[in-house]
């Protein structure tokens, strides 16, 4: 969301590192919230950001084109699920994520239960495809 201040500059109102990427494009629905949780989450789990830089239009940069590390990579011993659940809830595209917070916490719920969860890890296709989704972006000069 952004702030009109009386110079007519807009200001971007909120933490950086866990906003949504569609939010710092100005557009927002439940699953920017979804994000924000996820990346909470990620910070719960791993003890780092997941997206870090002092500069913040190199971290606005980061927020809208990068993944973030997998959990497990730093944090080894994050269990697969949980790791799953987290990078759904912080997909880039919002119609990757959770449609809802009820979704993302009935998934947390199975997870805590041992039961097996609804999201699943990309596949080998999908991780391609985002690939060549950045370097096509990239070739574009990100537009």
């Amino acid at each position: 969301p952004r702030n009109e201040r009386p110079d007519n500059d807009d200001v971007l109102i909120g933490t950086l590192r866990y906003m949504a990427p569609e939010r710092l494009l100005d557009q927002c629905d439940e699953r920017s919230d979804i994000y924000s949780l996820g990346v909470t989450l990620y910070e719960l789990v791993t003890l780092q950001p997941a997206f870090q830089d002092p500069d913040r239009q190199t971290l606005a940069e980061m927020v809208l084109r990068c993944e973030p590390a997998p959990p497990r990579k730093l944090a080894p011993k994050i269990p697969q699920p949980l790791e799953t659940i987290i990078l759904t809830a912080m997909a880039r595209l919002p119609e990757n994520r959770y449609a809802t917070a009820r979704a993302l916490a009935a998934d947390l719920l199975r997870f805590a239960n041992g039961q097996p969860i609804d999201a699943r890890a990309p596949t080998l296709g999908d991780r391609l495809l985002r690939w060549y989704a950045r370097r096509a972006s990239d070739l574009r000069g990100g537009q």
